[in-house]
């Protein structure tokens, strides 16, 4: 095989993994710590706490979760609970381990599905029956011939009408028809509407923009959340998740300085 065609198999297999991450079992999550999966489980327990919500598979504290960050998209539901418990569901994302415990940040609603099967249908009710129809009333007895009709005697001829002594006067004139209505009125020529959609030349650069400080906004709030985590903890050698902070907010500060100037 040539050099051109083994690095076109190995560009289709890995566009094909990167498109499809693999499913794996809740249980066997802290194994693919690192790799990008798609893990399902049934949802035992979900809560929300501050601008995160909890979705744990056990009631195991060391077990896999997944973690929803509230504040990177408005569709999250508002109610965990009542969504998600007793669900079996898909979260697709990199996993990582805080404090011992396989999780995944979950940045988008499209990276959490609900895979439960739908109830078969139930089958339709069988159609009624057709109503017997009425028997045809009997026919009426034959009746006995009319007589035959009497013979009328002969009458006496007409009188004669006398001449007419004048002629009838002539009909009155019809009535002239009434003068033509005047058509309607045209109505008023309308203004087509100005347009005031931008051009796509000048809205392709400001989504990409948009699109990039979107990224580096998730991966501030991604560090801000294990910075968060840490102190919470009450745990004082926080350093890696404070500097890996700085990074992502400047960052962030270019990309909004690049959306100021495509944007504008």
């Amino acid at each position: 095989m040539s050099r051109s065609s083994c690095l076109l198999v190995l560009a289709v297999a890995v566009v094909a993994t990167a498109a499809a991450p693999p499913v794996v079992d809740w249980r066997d999550a802290g194994t693919r710590v690192g790799d990008i999966v798609t893990v399902e489980g049934e949802v035992v327990n979900a809560y929300a706490t501050g601008d995160t919500q909890v979705l744990e598979f056990s009631d195991d504290a060391h077990g896999f979760r997944v973690v929803i960050l509230v504040p990177l998209f408005s569709t999250a539901p508002r109610d965990p609970e009542r969504v998600y418990r007793g669900h079996r569901i898909r979260a697709s994302g990199r996993v990582q381990r805080f404090e011992g415990r396989p999780e995944i940040i979950v940045r988008s609603t499209d990276q959490v599905e609900i895979v439960d099967a739908a109830p078969p249908a139930s089958p339709a009710p069988p159609p009624p029956p057709a109503p017997r129809a009425a028997p045809p009333p009997p026919a009426p007895p034959p009746s006995a011939p009319a007589p035959p009709p009497a013979r009328p005697a002969p009458s006496a001829p007409p009188p004669t009408a006398p001449p007419p002594s004048a002629a009838p006067p002539p009909s009155a004139a019809p009535p002239p028809p009434p003068p033509p209505s005047p058509p309607p009125p045209a109505p008023p020529p309308t203004t087509p509407p100005v347009e005031t959609r931008r051009p796509i030349a000048e809205t392709a650069p400001c989504e990409r923009a948009r699109a990039r400080w979107r990224d580096a906004a998730a991966d501030v709030s991604d560090r801000m959340a294990a910075l968060g985590r840490c102190l919470e903890a009450l745990r004082y050698g926080c350093g890696a998740e404070r500097a890996a902070l700085t990074p992502a907010l400047a960052a962030l500060d270019a990309v909004e300085r690049e959306v100021d100037a495509a944007c504008r």
